[in-house]
């Protein structure tokens, strides 16, 4: 009698568990990442006015963020992966005191969330919608006033 191989272990195959993504080694970096985003864009806006968030683009691509999709491919730790990005960038609307900080934030959760790979071979694990805790929600409503200003006008239809 012969036992073939279980074919649901592949030999050298490392998969992160869905638990990784909610600990404090995956969650401190990408704060630390999302504050250093913020910095960039912030501090170089002012050369940016006119179109902001194609700015903003930019700045994604060249600080590597368009590959952070590829960071994981397994499904149950991909939907752990792309909410825990998701809930860092909403944390960031909600804590930031600057308006341009919010705004930097929500351009990155778009961002983020718009660029999931949707044809790929094989299927990656797509996020259908954001989740949004009402403090972020409260302060998405509030933040075209907190963009009044004359210097944070040009955000105003972001």
């Amino acid at each position: 009698m012969s036992t073939s191989p279980a074919p649901s272990v592949v030999r050298g195959d490392i998969t992160l568990q869905p638990s990784y993504f909610t600990s404090s080694l995956f969650v401190e970096p990408l704060r630390e990442d999302i504050a250093h985003l913020d910095n960039n864009a912030s501090s170089s806006y002012v050369n940016a006015s006119k179109q902001p968030f194609t700015y903003f683009k930019m700045l994604w691509t060249d600080y590597g963020w368009s590959w952070l999709h590829f960071k994981v491919f397994d499904g149950r730790a991909r939907e752990s992966f792309i909410r825990t990005v998701l809930r860092c960038f909403a944390e960031y609307i909600v804590d930031a005191v600057n308006p341009l900080a919010q705004t930097v934030a929500l351009f990155g959760m778009y961002t983020f969330f718009m660029s999931q790979p949707s044809s790929s071979g094989p299927s990656l694990h797509r996020v259908t919608h954001i989740a949004m805790p009402l403090d972020m929600y409260k302060s998405l409503l509030e933040l075209p006033q907190n963009l009044a200003p004359p210097h944070l006008a040009p955000l105003q239809p972001y």
